[in-house]
C-alpha cells in the first residue's frame, strides 16, 4: 500500500488595490485560496497481474468573490474532485490502464453570477474515462 500527499498554504498574499494604493492582503480571494492539496491511496497485488489501484483527491479551498469598501464578498465554494486508475501488466511487457478522472463529475465552482469560474484552478471537463495501452520493447 503507498499513500501520497501534498498541499499549499498562502501566509500572505499582498498586492496594491491600484497604482500607488494602499497594499492588501488577497490571500482568499478570487483566483488565490488559502489551501489545496492533493492526496491518494493505492495498492499493489503483485500475484494478480502486478494488479494497482490508486484513488487520489484533489482539493481547493473556497474564496472571497471581490473585495467591496475594504471588505470581502461574496463566496466560491471549495471544490474537491476525486480520480481512480486500475492498471495491469501483461506477459508480454505490456501494461494496461482503465480509468476515470473526476468520477463523481463535480463541475468548477461558480462566482456569484452562477456561471464564470477561474479556468486556471478549475477544469470544465467534467468526468472523463480513459484507456491506455504501454508497450516496452
Amino acid at each position: 500500500m503507498r499513500t501520497d500527499f501534498s498541499s499549499t498554504y498562502i501566509l500572505k498574499y499582498e498586492e496594491g488595490l491600484f497604482a500607488g494604493g494602499p497594499m492588501v492582503d488577497k490571500k482568499g480571494w478570487n483566483g488565490r485560496p488559502d489551501f489545496r492539496f492533493n492526496s491518494g491511496v493505492g495498492v499493489n497485488v503483485p500475484e494478480w497481474w502486478n494488479f494497482d489501484a490508486y484513488l487520489s483527491a484533489n482539493y481547493i479551498d473556497s474564496q472571497s468573490q471581490d473585495y467591496v469598501d475594504g471588505q470581502e464578498t461574496g463566496h466560491i465554494a471549495s471544490n474537491t474532485t476525486w480520480n481512480l486508475n486500475l492498471a495491469v501488466d501483461t506477459s508480454w511487457n505490456g501494461k494496461i490502464q482503465a480509468g476515470v478522472k473526476n468520477m463523481f463529475n463535480r463541475g468548477p465552482s461558480l462566482s456569484d453570477d452562477g456561471f464564470t469560474y477561474d479556468d486556471y484552478l478549475y477544469s470544465i471537463d467534467g468526468r472523463v474515462y480513459y484507456i491506455d495501452y504501454t508497450q516496452k520493447f
